[in-house]
């Protein structure tokens, strides 16, 4: 009977004391699984980070290259004489009656050049009617010269405006 009561108290003891491991083991597992967790999030986030940081690292790349292409662009730019500094801006504004020659000559001189550029802002060219009744009705002998048309005297009405832009020597 001793033995029995010896086993009697030694079982609630054991259970006593199997129920203290495993609520330690609950308790610790359950720690350990908290910092599972948390390091499973930290790394998510770090991984979204890093493929941030890639991207990053790419869009600046390609940022880089543009700005080594626009380096290259002034640097020849600057070689080819292209510097604002090198070159004078003339405000053109013309408003008259000029004859058919003067208006070609004119025109011709507004082409683009390596000296020089004419960045036109508008041209407006009106054919001069004199009184088209008193041309009509007379004999073309009889006209006198200035009511001829196409003379030399001024013939179009000329209105251009725009900027030459001019390379000093």
């Amino acid at each position: 009977m001793l033995m029995e009561r010896e086993r009697m108290v030694r079982s609630p003891v054991t259970t006593l004391l199997s129920a203290i491991i495993f609520l330690v083991a609950a308790f610790t597992f359950w720690g350990a699984y908290g910092t599972y967790r948390g390091e499973t999030r930290k790394m998510e986030s770090l991984q979204v980070r890093g493929n941030l940081m890639a991207r990053h690292q790419q869009r600046f790349e390609q940022q880089q290259q543009v700005i080594d292409n626009l380096d290259g662009f002034v640097a020849e730019t600057a070689r080819l004489g292209l510097d604002p500094g090198n070159w004078e801006t003339y405000d053109v504004q013309i408003q008259e009656v000029v004859s058919f020659s003067e208006m070609k000559r004119i025109v011709n001189q507004c082409v683009n050049t390596t000296a020089y550029y004419f960045k036109p802002e508008s041209l407006e060219a009106k054919k001069k009617v004199r009184n088209p009744k008193k041309i009509l009705t007379r004999p073309a002998d009889t006209l006198a010269e200035e009511e001829l048309p196409d003379t030399d005297e001024g013939d179009i009405l000329l209105n251009l405006r725009g900027t030459f832009v001019v390379k000093h020597k």
